[in-house]
């Protein structure tokens, strides 16, 4: 699916999925020692649940949780058509979006499972 980065500007939510939760219970819990790990699932599920990414008309891309922005990167773009969009998060982080339908985008990250936003409609149908 092609598209341009017009089309994909707004604000997108983290989908829960199975593999995500299976992913953050290998990664961030079971790592710990017994006594901590139910703490650190209500710390991360807390965080997948207020998970946002957003891409700006004017070329931010920001990674955001709970109202707190994790960061933010400035997007080199240009006006031709995409299958994707690559850039990197930090130094060595590369990052991948792909539109899968006119409101889901997929983020592909390296030691990752792929995952799914989907777009938070506005409040303001006017300022879309």
């Amino acid at each position: 699916m092609t598209f341009r980065f017009a089309e994909i500007v707004g604000t997108y939510r983290l989908a829960i999925t199975s593999e995500l939760l299976t992913f953050i219970e290998r990664t961030f819990v079971e790592p710990l020692p017994v006594a901590e790990r139910e703490s650190a699932r209500r710390e991360a599920l807390a965080e997948a649940r207020g998970a946002e990414i957003e891409f700006t008309a004017d070329g931010v891309f920001i990674s955001r949780s709970g109202g707190q922005d994790f960061f933010r990167v400035r997007l080199d773009l240009d006006l031709t058509d995409h299958d994707q969009l690559d850039f990197e998060k930090a130094p060595g982080e590369r990052v991948s979006i792909r539109p899968l339908s006119k409101d889901t985008l997929l983020a592909i990250q390296r030691g990752r499972p792929p995952t799914e936003f989907q777009k938070i409609q506005s409040e303001h149908p006017a300022d879309e």
